[in-house]
């Protein structure tokens, strides 16, 4: 019988896809898809935690931590993509023009 903890962070991570998926959707990021694909991943590896309780249990713990394991390699890749020096620009400094937020 699988944890009662496992099937409430199941639910959570399935119930918070939306959520996650329409900060993103509009995003300008140059990781957005990466980080989607991340909690995809994270979601699928939750609901392999909570099969494997019922049937082939071996086989889903290994998927539930392969799942984990790319999925912290894909957010690595969209973290550095995110952060990379040529992809970071602050919108008030675009060509070399003075900060328009406060006029002098």
């Amino acid at each position: 019988m699988p944890l009662s903890t496992e099937i409430f962070v199941m639910c959570i991570f399935i119930a918070g896809l939306p959520l996650y998926y329409g900060l993103f959707r509009n995003s300008e990021l140059s990781g957005a898809p990466l980080f989607m694909l991340f909690y995809l991943l994270l979601v699928f590896s939750n609901i392999f935690t909570v099969v494997e309780e019922f049937w082939l249990n071996a086989f889903f713990n290994f998927c539930e931590h392969v799942f984990i394991t790319i999925s912290s390699v894909i957010l690595f890749v969209a973290i550095s993509k995110m952060t990379s020096t040529k992809e970071m620009t602050t919108p008030f400094l675009l060509a070399g023009k003075p900060d328009q937020r406060f006029p002098q």
